[in-house]
């Protein structure tokens, strides 16, 4: 089995990469593994398939077989929360108490994923867990290549999706949400990305989510070319509307549900209207640098 990590920033369209490229054949999509245990056995949310996450035919036997026990669960649970904290970290000198914290958590997906990979029988596992520090954890891991799939989304559409997750009164956003703050956090994630994406090249590939929704068939065939997988069969309705079946996904964005059936690929431009132009230049101004260096490599 091979492992491929999408990583990028929030609101960047990764649950929408994430289903598309689960239906490539061989292919087999979990969505945000890394919410396994706080959001998966804590809250029991609705799977993709539409069982409760514990009464799912796949997850239920990936944990039967992985069998965690209570101090895991509660070990992992923590854990997004962790690297949370610990974003600011450098993934290339992690200090020895982060270090030990690190392997503590590989020894557990260890388990995880051969769970996974034994229940499902994929060749690729499609892991949408966005963040560096969990992608750092996964590359541990000695039992399975592990590829990135890095997805930039422009900084002002970004923005625009965040504020509208605000403005429709969600709890993180409506308590959390800065312009500043949201645009540094942006540079900051995909410069890290793109930097461990450069210590392994053949394993890495960066695309613009404007791109995939403009250029999927392309996109895909980049995808498939980087696994060694190939696109076919894939169920294309017409060069920019997919057939997708459901999948597997129990954590991410809402709409990770509604991503079924045939469905339009487009790029949603709201924000260039609706969003203020003083949010435009400010999110500009700060992640300019970063926005040229993203394209020119």
């Amino acid at each position: 089995m091979k492992i491929l990590y999408i990583a990028g920033y929030e609101r960047c369209g990764t649950t929408l990469v994430h289903n598309v490229v689960s239906q490539m054949d061989g292919f087999w999509g979990g969505g945000e593994i890394n919410r396994l245990w706080d959001w998966g056995i804590g809250k029991n949310p609705r799977c993709g398939c539409g069982s409760s996450f514990l009464e799912c035919s796949i997850w239920s036997e990936v944990l039967r077989r992985s069998a965690p026990s209570e101090k895991e669960v509660a070990l992992m649970a923590g854990m997004p929360a962790a690297l949370n904290n610990a974003k600011l970290i450098n993934p290339f000198r992690l200090g020895p108490d982060m270090s030990a914290t690190f392997d503590s958590y590989a020894k557990i997906l260890k388990h995880t994923y051969s769970a996974i990979e034994a229940v499902t029988g994929c060749d690729v596992l499609v892991d949408a867990s966005k963040y560096p520090l969990y992608l750092e954890c996964l590359m541990r891991l000695e039992e399975w290549p592990v590829y990135m799939l890095h997805v930039v989304r422009d900084p002002r559409a970004v923005e625009y999706s965040k504020r509208r997750r605000r403005d429709f009164g969600h709890p993180y956003y409506k308590s959390h949400h800065s312009t500043m703050r949201a645009a540094l956090a942006w540079t900051m994630i995909n410069q890290r990305l793109a930097k461990m994406g450069g210590r392994h090249s053949d394993k890495y590939l960066r695309i613009h989510y404007e791109d995939f929704v403009r250029f999927p068939e392309k996109v895909l065939d980049e995808v498939g070319n980087m696994m060694g997988t190939g696109t076919k069969p894939f169920h294309f309705v017409d060069g920019k509307s997919v057939r997708l079946d459901p999948i597997h996904a129990f954590a991410g964005s809402p709409h990770r549900a509604s991503h079924k059936g045939v469905i339009e690929l487009r790029e949603d431009r709201a924000w260039v209207d609706k969003l203020g132009w003083w949010s435009q230049y400010t999110v500009l101004l700060l992640t300019r640098r970063s926005v040229k260096a993203l394209k020119q490599d």
